[in-house]
């Protein structure tokens, strides 16, 4: 396994960890006024994630960052979505249900975000892929029947509507946070910015914090949600989403509900019921079943002036790349896109240019030019494994991504046309 995909897998294990215990996080604060509660948790998240850029040098970045309409854009969408939205969803939704409901509920956000991937993310799937999901989903639905009763009060259903609905955000946050590429020390410091804006002026409104005797479990719960869930947790999601492949990471996940079910067995004393065991089963096997039917992720492919070619979405394989000029083209809304040569093409890639591809079966190119970068070999065993190619040259353009679509286009089919030439040449030959 390369460092790249070790620590993708780290860092959804993590994740994995801490969002389980966020609805209980909520349960212990379910005494608290909502909207003061999540007023206090996004200042904290605030003061520590500014604190952090200052930490470590990134105020610079953020100066650069604001400057962009896209950043503006693509971080003030996440922040109300994933820390105003959600977040006040799932503090109101534990002043009436279970923190186990919750989680069920909840996490059916990556069955969500499978089906978003074509839109969102341009990703290609099939039919065969949401269903390793749907298989792992299945055992949350049995626990969400109440072990097979003929189902919950009907008074939780207006609860688990919104649930659903909180699901969509954070859906459409993770896609946000996949197809965009800042730094995340100054993005995580505005997420939080935006929602403290937000629940400020919503305390205002209000007529000010209604605050009565907080206990020490209310405390712990702000210091948890805001430190750990608004700064800490997207560090390690996005880390691990940026890293694993998208289907694979929302599996992952899909085990959430039953981290929570232990945790509150053990924090908060309830009884472990015999109906959470098909729980682990079905994730499992939606799990394994995922495994079985991996497949390269793909971008459509897309009619251009030059015609239609397969092309792959690389970007993940440089996400902390230690490489300053691919750190800069891939920051804002660069891409790194690849598509596959045969071995063979090596002397029809010197005719057009490409002389400095080395030997490690990958050539790295900005806007149509030869480019002198330095590939990591972990970063290159990471991108053939994405577009299942091992063997054979992976031409990777790297750079805005319309420019960098052309130009692969163009690549595409000058080779192919180079490579119909010396067919036509040596049949004459022969």
């Amino acid at each position: 396994m390369n460092k790249i995909k070790f620590w993708g897998y780290a860092y959804l294990l993590a994740a994995l960890l801490v969002t389980s215990g966020v609805p209980l996080a909520y349960k212990f604060a379910s005494g608290m006024d909502v909207l003061s509660l999540m007023f206090l948790v996004s200042a904290t998240g605030t003061t520590v994630s500014v604190s952090l850029l200052i930490a470590r040098g990134k105020t610079t970045r953020l100066k650069q960052n604001i400057r962009k309409k896209s950043y503006v854009i693509s971080v003030v969408s996440f922040g109300v979505l994933a820390y105003a939205l959600v977040s006040s969803i799932m503090a109101y939704a534990t002043h009436y249900v279970s923190a186990d409901l919750v989680a069920v509920v909840f996490r059916t956000w990556p069955i969500i975000l499978i089906l978003l991937s074509p839109a969102m993310l341009r990703e290609r799937i099939d039919w065969k892929e949401p269903l390793s999901a749907i298989v792992g989903f299945s055992g949350l639905l049995f626990v969400l029947l109440d072990g097979g009763n003929v189902g919950f009060p009907a008074a939780y259903w207006p609860y688990v509507a919104i649930l659903l609905l909180a699901a969509l955000f954070d859906a459409m946050a993770g896609a946000l946070s996949k197809r965009f590429n800042y730094d995340l020390s100054s993005s995580i410091f505005m997420y939080n910015l935006v929602a403290f804006a937000i629940f400020s002026i919503a305390i205002v409104v209000q007529g000010g914090l209604h605050l009565v005797n907080l206990s020490l479990s209310d405390i712990a719960a702000i210091l948890f949600l805001g430190v750990v869930q608004n700064v800490v947790l997207t560090f390690l999601f996005v880390g691990s989403l940026r890293r694993v492949k998208t289907h694979k990471a929302s599996n992952a996940y899909l085990l959430s509900p039953f981290v929570t079910m232990v945790l509150g067995a053990i924090i908060l004393s309830e009884q472990v019921q015999l109906y959470y065991l098909p729980v682990v089963a079905t994730v499992i096997l939606g799990m394994a079943l995922q495994q079985s039917l991996l497949k390269p992720t793909r971008l459509y492919q897309r009619q251009t002036r030059a015609g239609l070619i397969p092309c792959h979405d690389v970007t993940s394989a440089f996400i902390g790349t230690p490489n300053l000029i691919l750190s800069e083209l891939l920051d804002d809304d660069g891409k790194a896109l690849a598509i596959c040569s045969p071995e063979n093409s090596y002397d029809e890639l010197g005719k057009l240019g490409f002389n400095s591809f080395g030997e490690r079966g990958a050539i790295a190119f900005v806007k149509g030019k030869s480019y002198s970068l330095r590939l990591e070999i972990s970063e290159i065993g990471l991108v053939k494994e994405m577009v299942g190619f091992e063997k054979g040259v992976v031409i990777i353009g790297i750079g805005r991504e319309e420019i960098v679509e052309n130009s692969l286009t163009d690549l595409y089919h000058r080779l192919r046309n180079i490579d119909h030439s010396s067919s036509v040449v040596n049949k004459r030959a022969s």
